[in-house]
């Protein structure tokens, strides 16, 4: 459960260093899931999670960033 509250943190682009970090360093101009995994070992941990967490929540538009048609 504490790897899923990442992952949302991540997805929600909250402001928190890490996930401004990740966001810049592997996902400037990019889809998150529609991307091969990269980074860290803990990172590729918490974003194996991606279909579950798709799967307990939903979208809303915003910056296009994040949501994958």
């Amino acid at each position: 459960m504490m790897l899923m509250k990442q992952l949302h943190k991540f997805y929600s682009k909250a402001d928190v260093p890490w996930v401004q970090q990740v966001w810049f360093k592997y996902y400037s101009n990019r889809v998150p899931h529609s991307q091969k995994q990269v980074g860290s070992f803990w990172w590729k941990d918490v974003f194996r999670l991606k279909d579950l967490y798709g799967f307990i929540t939903t979208c809303q538009l915003g910056d296009s960033t994040s949501v994958l048609f």
